[in-house]
C-alpha cells in the first residue's frame, strides 16, 4: 500500500513534517558541494610545490599554517621535506627537521613515508645508525613505504656493506616500476663489487631509459675498471661529441687512449683540453705522452708549465 493511498489517516502535522524532509533531502541532494576553505586551498598549493621540486616557494606558502592545534601530519611532514630536500640545505633548521617529522609520526604512526624522511634526514647527516633505524620502521609500519628499501640500501653502501645494499636495491626494483635512477644505484654497487660486466648491463639500462652524460660516463670508467678500453672510449666519445667543450671528458678519454697504447691519440686530447683548460696535472700527463713519442723538448716545456701554474698563489 502506498504511503499517498492512506494519507488521509496520518495526522496533519507529521504529513507536514515528512513531506517537508523529502523536499530539504531532494534540496540537500541538488546543492552544490561546499567551497574548500582559503586555508585547505592554500596548503594543498604547498604540497603541490614541494612535490614538483619548488620546496622554497612550498615553504613560504605552508609555513603559516604550522605549529598550530590544527596543525596536521601532512602539514609537519611536508615543512620537513621542504627542508630536506633543499638543494641548499640550512644546518640550522636540523633541529626542526626533527621537530617537524616527530610531530607528524605522532600525529599518524602509521605512516611509513614519515619514518623513511627522517631516516633521508640521517642519511644526509651521515648518522647510518639512525637512518637504519627508521627505516626499519618504515617498513614496519601499517602503511608501508618500500622505497625504505631503497634508502637502507643507500645507507649500506654508505657503510661499505655493498652486499647488503644490493639485496635492499633487487627487493626495491622487484616491487616498482624500474627507473633509470634505480639501474644507475644498482649498477653502482655492482660496480663496487667489482661486477663490473653486470655494471655495464645497469648502466646501459639506466641510459636506455634516459640518457644523461653522467650516467655514459660512469659507464666508461666502469669498462675501464674492466680493462675494456676501446669500449670505454666509444661510450665516452658519446659525451664529447655533445658536448666537446668538456674538458674532464677529454682528459678521460686520454688516459684511456694511453691504457689502450695509443699515445698520439692520447696526446690529441690532452692538448684539446689544455686549450680550454690549463691544469698543471693535465700539463704534467702530457709531458709523459711526450716522453713517451720521445718528444723531451716538448716534454720539458710542459713540466716548466705545470710547475709554473703550482707555484701561482690562490
Amino acid at each position: 500500500m502506498s504511503f499517498l493511498k492512506h494519507r488521509k489517516n496520518i495526522p496533519l502535522q507529521t504529513l507536514i513534517a515528512v513531506t517537508f524532509g523529502h523536499v530539504f533531502i531532494a534540496a540537500a541532494a541538488a546543492a552544490p558541494p561546499a567551497k574548500p576553505s582559503v586555508a585547505s586551498v592554500r596548503v594543498n598549493q604547498a604540497i603541490e610545490l614541494i612535490c614538483s621540486g619548488h620546496v622554497m616557494e612550498g615553504r613560504r606558502v605552508l609555513m603559516p599554517f604550522c605549529h598550530r592545534p590544527e596543525t596536521t601530519a601532512p602539514m609537519y611532514f611536508f615543512l620537513a621535506r621542504s627542508y630536506i630536500e633543499d638543494p641548499e640545505m640550512d644546518p640550522t633548521m636540523n633541529k626542526e627537521i626533527v621537530q617537524d617529522l616527530n610531530m607528524a609520526i605522532k600525529l599518524d604512526p602509521d605512516n611509513g613515508e614519515y619514518y623513511r624522511y627522517m631516516a633521508k634526514f640521517y642519511n644526509i647527516q651521515g648518522q647510518w645508525d639512525e637512518a637504519l633505524k627508521y627505516e626499519e620502521k618504515a617498513l614496519k609500519a601499517k602503511k608501508v613505504d618500500v622505497a625504505a628499501y631503497r634508502e637502507r640500501s643507500g645507507t649500506y653502501a654508505s657503510l661499505g656493506r655493498y652486499n647488503e645494499a644490493l639485496a635492499n636495491m633487487d627487493i626495491y626494483i622487484a616491487k616498482v616500476p624500474p627507473s633509470e635512477n634505480t639501474y644507475f644505484n644498482k649498477a653502482a654497487i655492482l660496480q663496487e663489487l667489482k661486477r663490473y660486466d653486470e655494471a655495464a648491463k645497469f648502466f646501459r639500462l639506466s641510459i636506455g631509459l634516459r640518457n644523461q652524460d653522467r650516467t655514459i660516463i660512469q659507464l666508461s670508467r666502469c669498462l675501464d675498471l674492466a680493462g675494456r678500453y676501446q669500449e670505454a672510449i666509444d661510450e665516452l666519445s658519446k659525451v664529447i661529441k655533445t658536448t666537446p667543450l668538456d674538458d674532464e671528458s677529454l682528459v678521460m678519454r686520454a688516459r684511456l687512449h694511453r691504457k689502450n697504447k695509443n699515445a698520439q691519440l692520447a696526446l690529441n686530447d690532452f692538448t684539446k683540453a689544455l686549450e680550454i683548460e690549463h691544469s698543471a696535472k693535465t700539463y704534467t700527463e702530457r709531458a709523459a705522452v711526450y716522453a713517451q713519442l720521445g718528444q723531451k723538448s716538448a716534454e720539458a716545456k710542459d713540466l716548466a708549465k705545470a710547475k709554473e701554474i703550482q707555484s701561482r698563489p690562490f
